[in-house]
């Protein structure tokens, strides 16, 4: 039952009223809108009387507002004690775009907002946003445009949820593959994987000793301690068997995932890299880049926090005692309807999970989402494809979008090629594409290190993937985070303020790597960096790794290189007062040729050196006809910090 306010309300009308408002949101005087209830007092009892979506915005009333120690409900009294009335207004909205894009551009609309408004846009307050919603196999169309989004059944390990992942699967192999998706062919699997087995059988290890196959890889967080993994005690116990009693719902949920889908073999982290030998760590994780690129599929276990969450669970239902129809049109039967369904602030999406998800925080999933060409999210109430032709939401939610999820091709195009194109090194790009694609690997570089590793030492290895890729293109040394071919640009890492070095030794000072803390990188373009006289050399390296892994974790570094001097104009103490050895030098930009070899000269910056007394100077010397310094400096254990701070 409606009242006769919300038995006015219909689809039709509301989208006339977005299409007038299109363009304009900013329009005091012009903006259309659905009067609701003028007063808190007539939405109470119309609710009293039975209308059902009046009783539902009168619970939301009641709940404590976030931020705020009193209700909606106290609030609206609040305002009407000051003769300030509700004012409740409703529009439909089109959550995939932003709000400067226009209605045409809407290809679902899907939330009705409620909003109370003092007097115009700018004293609107949004109250309440639903989710419309229909059961799939009934979408309801205006026009070309879709109302609502599906009705997603919330067990995730239902028979509903597996056909919609075989059917993005299906399509994927059918209209993508060759094309921009990596085809579904066998290639040589990892060295060891899980054969799934059938529904009433125990998985076991399988080495495969150069076999080929096709086989799926998992994304997860551990979380902590995992009970059983792979040992050099239980390695040969495990080629026969792996009690499934004995797995973490993770790799439970991932082993019933992969039979679903038909294929035999799956890849965990910890059931097939040996975690008590450094020898085979050091092998295994070199080669992770390819396990996850050439795997047919990614399995990401988005929403959980540890192993033992799992991903394939009954989301508790959202508490509703009502669900309110909202009719397509003032004329509409009683099948011309959709549901008004569950708050947003109990919704999930694609964009959530990359924003915020447990695993999104995780360094080594960085790479692993990176390099997979296709990926089946797991979150809390729905499951997502991603493949490089786009998302896809089991809500039916549309892929694009001003406000859709992050896009690889949009902000690594370059190195999204590289990767999937199966670049073996004998493309060659000009200095210009190998600059552009230094500048894609700066800015992946910013993204991971907003991540959080369990194991301090595995900043580098954890990279190592995407890395491993580039090297056959970019040619020359890897140096601990820093290409001797870009060596000048990627020293060109701060932090906006104190970056704490870790306690254990695992990178040298002037790499990125040193510090756990979020990192910038300074994105030049060539005409910034330019080559002078002058220009900074590196003369020699020494790198000593600390396994197989030649990309990976390190023991010691140290880099010479011969470059000009900026004269010192003052001297003070950094980091710990107590601590003599420690100090800053702060130069003048001006008037002096300075570090211009090595940072671009641009008088709205002053360049900051920080070092300690372990930076040897090994050479010193004076060019004939030049006032700058030319030395060769050894950075050896010197703990050397780059950064520009703005004037």
């Amino acid at each position: 039952m409606l009242c006769k306010v919300c038995d006015r309300l219909n689809v039709t009308h509301l989208l006339k009223l977005a299409k007038a408002n299109s363009g304009n949101v900013w329009d005091e005087d012009g903006y259309l809108y659905f009067e609701h209830h003028k007063r808190y007092d007539d939405l109470v009892s119309a609710a009293s009387s039975g209308c059902e979506l009046c009783l539902l915005l009168q619970r939301q009333c009641e709940e404590e507002e976030t931020l705020r120690s009193v209700t909606r409900k106290q609030r609206f009294r609040m305002m009407e004690a000051k003769n300030k009335p509700l004012n409740l207004r409703v529009e439909i909205e089109a959550s995939h775009l932003n709000c400067d894009q226009l209605f045409e551009e809407g290809k679902v609309f899907d939330h009705l907002t409620f909003q109370h408004w003092e007097s115009g846009v700018f004293d609107g307050t949004t109250f309440m946003v639903y989710i419309l919603q229909t059961p799939k196999d009934q979408p309801k169309f205006i026009d070309d445009t879709r109302i609502g989004q599906f009705i997603v059944d919330e067990d995730l390990a239902s028979g509903t949820n597996f056909d919609i992942a075989r059917g993005w699967m299906n399509t994927c192999i059918v209209e993508h593959s060759g094309s921009k998706c990596p085809s579904f062919e066998e290639k040589f699997l990892p060295s060891r994987v899980i054969n799934v087995g059938l529904e009433d059988t125990n998985p076991y290890l399988f080495v495969t000793n150069g076999l080929r196959g096709k086989w799926i890889a998992l994304s997860h967080c551990w979380g902590g301690q995992i009970e059983t993994t792979l040992t050099t005690s239980n390695l040969q116990s495990l080629q026969k068997e792996i009690k499934m009693t004995s797995l973490p719902a993770n790799f439970r949920d991932a082993i019933l995932i992969t039979r679903a889908l038909g294929f035999q073999f799956l890849w965990i982290d910890s059931l097939c890299i040996i975690q008590d030998s450094h020898f085979d760590w050091g092998i295994e994780s070199e080669k992770m880049g390819d396990v996850y690129r050439n795997a047919v599929l990614t399995i990401a276990a988005a929403a959980a926090h540890k192993a033992a969450d799992g991903m394939l669970h009954t989301q508790s239902q959202i508490p509703r005692n009502m669900k309110p129809k909202l009719k397509l049109s003032k004329d509409s039967g009683s099948d011309d309807i959709v549901e008004i369904g569950s708050s947003i602030f109990w919704h999930e999406n694609l964009t959530e999970l990359f924003e915020s998800s447990p695993l999104q925080s995780r360094a080594w999933a960085f790479q692993e989402k990176v390099l997979s060409p296709r990926i089946l999210w797991y979150g809390r109430r729905q499951i997502y494809w991603q493949c490089l032709c786009g998302f896809q939401s089991a809500d039916g939610s549309p892929s694009d979008g001003g406000s859709s999820p992050w896009n690889r091709d949009h902000i690594y195009p370059i190195i999204q090629g590289l990767v999937f194109n199966h670049n073996d090194g004998s493309t060659r790009f000009s200095e210009e594409g190998l600059l552009e694609i230094n500048h894609e690997y700066q800015f992946m570089v910013i993204e991971y290190c907003t991540r959080a590793l369990s194991c301090p030492n595995d900043k580098l290895p954890a990279f190592s993937g995407i890395v491993a890729l580039l090297h056959k293109v970019i040619g020359g040394h890897y140096l601990a985070g820093i290409w001797s071919k870009f060596f000048r640009q990627n020293l060109l890492w701060s932090r906006p303020s104190k970056a704490p070095y870790t306690k254990q030794y695992r990178a040298p000072s002037w790499s990125w790597a040193v510090t756990d803390e979020e990192t910038h990188l300074y994105n030049f373009n060539s005409s910034r960096l330019a080559s002078t006289p002058h220009d900074t050399v590196l003369l020699s390296h020494h790198i000593e790794l600390s396994s197989e892994n030649p990309y990976g974790a390190v023991k010691y570094a140290h880099i010479i290189i011969d470059t000009l001097t900026l004269k010192l104009t003052h001297l003070g103490q950094y980091g710990n007062p107590s601590n003599k050895t420690d100090f800053f030098l702060f130069s003048n930009w001006f008037g002096d040729a300075g570090l211009s070899s090595l940072f671009p000269v641009d008088p709205g910056f002053s360049p900051r050196i920080v070092c300690r007394k372990e930076g040897k100077i090994i050479k010193q010397s004076r060019k004939p006809g030049t006032t700058p310094t030319s030395i060769k400096i050894s950075f050896k254990h010197a703990k050397l910090r780059t950064s520009y701070n703005h004037n």
